[in-house]
């Protein structure tokens, strides 16, 4: 089990082994398919001239992600089209049968492996215990690893009620900060529309009754949408301040040290005792100088090893390599 209490904050890297898209490639998904009419359901979510402005705008923006070209966006009609466009784009990658390999993938001679699973095991304890010490502060939209946790618990702990498995679940501290792609079952909302996991998304219009669920559960997710420039509140600012002040550890995986982001996670905490790290994997130079300089804002201790503290690796690597849960 894990022995200190200990903040994940997750970035965008972490869903990468999982078969999401970002930055670029989000970015570019989106674009192609508001052009080429992919995806019916988006056609009618927007007036045929907020999806000209769309187009033209994303088409020459010179942003590396849609995140990044949303928050530099003045147009209110432009925003709320493009959390749509998020949510449509995303929500079909959330796939079971992506979670439960442990060989993920290659990319440019390094490894992903199931970095879920290594964290399962280094919780792996009793029922009673399975919670304890661990909270996830997420930057991402997917729900992939709070449907992972719940499905092996599931399956690590058969025969209990299904109120159980839920409370436990409950039970852990997940935060996503600029919202997420909906409630998964088990989690009591009793004011908002569950959407499954797996979720059977059907956007070639062919099913008109789909069609119009679809539509509306677009509608009503991408109000839960943020953005970074937005002056909305993040998720839980309290709670945030609170996990990060109790924390032994607070460990970064597949961030990007966003300033605002940063700024957004600690205010004015500052921290002396806690142990900071995480992965700066495949981030240019002066992206790591940056964040460097950045954290020493926000932590007081007198000794900084980056290469140890924050290694050019993936997250796997990261946590099977460089630290001990």
């Amino acid at each position: 089990m894990i022995e200190k209490e200990t903040v994940l904050v997750l970035g965008a890297g972490t869903s990468i082994p999982y078969g999401f898209p970002i930055g670029k490639s989000l970015k570019d998904e989106i674009y192609t398919t508001v052009v080429n009419s992919k995806n019916i359901i988006l056609n009618e979510l927007a007036t045929p001239d907020v999806l000209n402005r769309f187009i033209d705008r994303l088409k020459y923006s010179p942003e590396e992600s849609i995140d990044a070209f949303l928050e530099h966006e003045s147009d209110e009609k432009i925003i709320e089209f493009g959390k749509k466009a998020i949510v449509a784009t995303l929500l079909p990658y959330e796939k079971e049968e992506y979670l439960f390999n442990h060989f993920i993938s290659k990319d440019e001679g390094k490894e992903y492996f199931n970095w879920y699973r290594y964290l399962w095991n280094q919780m792996n304890t009793s029922f009673d215990d399975f919670e304890k010490n661990l909270s996830i502060i997420t930057f991402n939209y997917d729900r992939s690893l709070e449907f992972y946790l719940y499905t092996a618990l599931k399956h690590k702990f058969p025969g209990k009620k299904e109120e159980e498995y839920k409370n436990k679940l409950d039970s852990i501290t997940i935060i996503h900060i600029y919202g997420k792609l909906g409630y998964l079952p088990w989690e009591s909302k009793e004011d908002k529309k569950t959407v499954p996991y797996n979720y059977s998304f059907d956007n070639s219009g062919q099913d008109i009754r789909k069609l119009y669920e679809n539509k509306i559960m677009i509608q009503n997710i991408s109000k839960e949408i943020k953005i970074i420039h937005e002056e909305e509140k993040i998720e839980n600012p309290a709670q945030i301040r609170i996990l990060l002040k109790n924390a032994k550890r607070i460990f970064f995986l597949g961030f990007g040290f966003n300033p605002i982001n940063l700024e957004r996670l600690f205010g004015d905490l500052q921290r002396s005792d806690s142990e900071i790290r995480g992965t700066m994997y495949n981030m240019s130079l002066s992206a790591k100088r940056k964040a460097q300089r950045i954290l020493k804002n926000f932590q007081t201790q007198s000794v900084w090893n980056w290469e140890k503290q924050f290694p050019d690796t993936t997250i796997y690597d990261f946590l099977y390599n460089h630290i001990t849960l």
